[in-house]
């Protein structure tokens, strides 16, 4: 994966055997996933907004892929069989996937994936606010007058993960075809077709590219939402003391944009800020600093695309005394000044 994909992507605590989280930098992520039996190598895909990257992975012994731990991730991702075989670990238990089978997760399931020898899949990753904006655009009206969304599935988990302050929402949505016996056809001139259309409207950034790309997600999603195509079935688990912890103090960050203290968070908390610290470390592989980070750049990158603010006018209403500083944590995560990603993300977005 180059550089620019990876900077879209980022895992924390990569180094821990138990864990991993997933930050997607990015609106929206594809990631298509290709291996054929008989091959000693892997196809993959990503494209994120301007960019389209290929490259393979090769089977031989010195670089044998580890085996994949569980993860979660800060967007809603969606999983989509195109062939062969997925074993889906989703919390604590396995579940096979097959072609036409589709899984969209919220951000706080843990999972992990083991691909069959061959199997092909695509993944679609989405930042909350990208779907906020789809939900608003994505109304189409009937002959009567009576209006519909295709986003049924993708509003219900957004109101989920904010409905509740104290408990995270672990829900993930199952899609299993009712008519098989014409499957591959709809694969062939459906799904395949509007993925291929989705990646290139990703990768070229032409005019209006902005309103396809919506237009396609918004067809892919009707697919699925098609009660004569798919059974959907909505999964609900529990979740841990660490995870409504780490959700309550999300929840804190967000309000505040991440301009917290540590003892001013433990004493909202009313727990000790090395254990808060703790919590956080474990979940996702940040401290609370350079978690709370994650939520200001946020805020600065909503100011930087949606308002007209001076860049001196928002380093100063995040709260940051020393310009420098800001400017040094935006670059490390976007790897540009402010200036150059109001100028470069305003063209599209």
């Amino acid at each position: 994966m180059d550089s620019y994909s990876a900077a879209s992507l980022c895992l924390h605590n990569n180094e821990n055997s138990i864990l991993g989280f997933y930050e997607l930098r990015a609106p929206y992520m594809i990631l298509h996933r290709s291996h054929r039996a008989g091959k000693d190598s892997c196809d993959f895909l990503t494209a994120v907004p301007g960019k389209i990257e290929r490259f393979s992975l090769s089977f031989q012994p010195s670089n044998q892929p580890k085996s994949p731990c569980p993860h979660h991730h800060n967007f809603i991702e969606m999983m989509y069989v195109l062939s062969g075989e997925v074993c889906h670990r989703i919390e604590k238990k396995a579940y096979q996937y097959r072609s036409g089978q589709c899984c969209i997760l919220n951000r706080n399931i843990r999972h992990c994936e083991h691909f069959s020898a061959d199997c092909e899949v695509v993944f679609l990753m989405f930042a909350e606010s990208f779907l906020a904006q789809l939900l608003d655009h994505d109304t189409q009206y009937t002959h009567d007058s009576s209006c519909h969304s295709y986003f049924t599935t993708i509003r219900h988990l957004l109101d989920q993960n904010h409905r509740n302050y104290y408990e995270p929402s672990k829900e993930y949505t199952d899609f299993l075809p009712l008519q098989w016996e014409t499957l591959e056809k709809m694969l062939r001139t459906e799904w395949r077709p509007l993925i291929r259309q989705l990646i290139r409207e990703t990768g070229a950034q032409k005019p209006g590219c902005m309103f396809m790309i919506e237009g396609i997600l918004a067809r892919l999603f009707s697919l699925l939402e098609n009660p004569e195509l798919y059974r959907k079935s909505q999964i609900r688990l529990a979740g841990s003391k660490e995870e409504m912890l780490l959700n309550k103090i999300g929840h804190i960050f967000e309000a505040c944009h991440g301009k917290i203290g540590r003892e001013e968070l433990a004493i909202l908390m009313e727990y000790n800020s090395d254990y808060l610290n703790r919590v956080v470390k474990r979940q996702t592989g940040m401290s609370l600093m350079a978690y709370g980070q994650i939520f200001c750049l946020r805020e600065a990158e909503r100011l930087l695309l949606e308002t007209s603010k001076s860049i001196a006018e928002i380093v100063s209403g995040l709260g940051f005394s020393n310009r420098s500083c800001f400017y040094r944590i935006f670059e490390k995560k976007y790897g540009m000044t402010p200036k150059e990603y109001r100028r470069i993300h305003n063209i599209y977005f």
